[in-house]
């Protein structure tokens, strides 16, 4: 009997094979392939992007396992306590990355600057204040709020340039 002995390595061969399963399996479950995968291939923005339809997918399922609760634990419970009721509650997501924070602050505001939203509107003001994670505000509440009016404002000293340094100087404690 004899054995046959291949001449060449097939060590990577085989890594191309698991590399390929593997990219593929990724594929299946719908993971971007960048955001596992070590290659030199890509560019920053792009693993970015990947990172964020990876993240929009985890909110989906987030969504779904928070649904499939409420509707088989938690109205059960409720309705055995309390009877049928018209809403069931739901659960606070995390709140947005500052990058998201940030493109909705601009978004209302730009909305708020050609009269889509209104900050005297309620339903609009609390909208906004919702998606900050913030409580509304009842209905009737003055606005805006008398806390957030600016104080008024003292005359300044009229002094010059040395003269104010040297007062700011005297009243700062470095000590």
């Amino acid at each position: 009997m004899t054995l046959a002995q291949i001449s060449r390595s097939v060590g990577a061969d085989f890594e191309a094979v698991e590399n390929h399963c593997n990219r593929v399996m990724l594929r299946g479950i719908l993971v971007p392939i960048l955001l596992l995968d070590n290659t030199d291939v890509g560019s920053y923005a792009l693993g970015q992007r990947h990172f964020d339809m990876f993240l929009m997918g985890l909110k989906h399922l987030l969504l779904q396992a928070t649904e499939a609760l409420l509707e088989q634990l938690i109205r059960p419970l409720i309705e055995l306590n309390f009877g049928p009721q018209d809403a069931w509650g739901y659960f606070q997501t995390a709140p947005l990355e500052p990058e998201d924070l940030k493109l909705w602050s601009d978004i209302f505001t730009g909305l708020a600057n050609v009269g889509f939203v209104s900050a005297e509107h309620p339903p609009d003001r609390n909208a906004v204040r919702e998606k900050f994670g913030l409580d509304p505000i009842e209905e009737g509440t003055p606005w805006p709020p008398t806390s957030a009016l600016p104080a008024a404002a003292a005359p300044l000293p009229d002094l010059s340039g040395t003269q104010m340094r040297q007062a700011l100087m005297a009243n700062l404690d470095l000590g």
